[in-house]
């Protein structure tokens, strides 16, 4: 169990907390009229965007077919 709580504190350190700001819903707002999404999916893929811009290498991963279609065309 020491183990595993050491893995995940050093995972934390490296994650980024991104807030849900306006300039993200404003985003999320240009993602719906692209794409069918879910009102959370077209936040993240929004923040993911906003992301991007200062992490280049940054990738968008998903399971779900409809999301990465609308990442795919954002």
């Amino acid at each position: 169990m020491a183990d595993a709580e050491r893995e995940v504190t050093a995972l934390w350190r490296r994650c980024e907390i991104w807030e849900v700001t306006r300039e993200v819903c404003e985003r999320a707002e240009l993602v719906a009229p692209r794409a069918i999404v879910r009102s959370l999916d077209a936040l993240h893929l929004a923040t993911f965007a906003m992301a991007r811009r200062e992490i280049e290498e940054l990738e968008f991963l998903t399971a779900d077919r409809r999301l990465q279609a609308a990442a795919e065309a954002f």
